[in-house]
């Protein structure tokens, strides 16, 4: 959890015999495992914390991204009854439109040619 391996363990041991006296190093090893399950469970805490803070910080931020952005189906227009519709209709004034001339030769395919000038006189 801390990095310390078998060697390093050894080491503090061989270093707590030469400056604890022997009738009290289990004592002084009981009370180092005491504190080392504590600094366990503290970090443990802290790791907990700070998993929790992050959580709180994705749903905001996803919560404000939803906010932000528009839903992801486009909204359709209010719905008109026919009877408005009928009485918008009959109020909107129409622009007369002109029909194209007749086409004679026979063929049906072609576009009936105009020109300009046909054009000038609908506004």
């Amino acid at each position: 959890m801390f990095g310390i391996g078998f060697g390093e363990i050894i080491l503090v041991l061989l270093i707590a015999i030469i400056f604890v006296r022997p009738e009290d190093l289990p004592k002084f090893l009981r009370s180092a495992g005491k504190l080392y399950g504590q600094l366990r469970k503290m970090y443990r805490e802290v790791v907990e914390v700070k998993d929790k803070v992050i959580k709180e910080i994705d749903e905001a931020a996803a919560l404000d991204e939803t906010k932000a952005t528009p839903a992801a189906s486009p909204k359709e227009p209010p719905a008109v009854s026919s009877g408005a519709q009928d009485e918008a209709l009959k109020t909107t004034p129409t622009a007369p439109t002109k029909e194209p001339p007749a086409v004679s030769s026979g063929a049906q395919d072609e576009a009936p040619k105009t020109t300009p000038s046909d054009h000038d006189n609908t506004l």
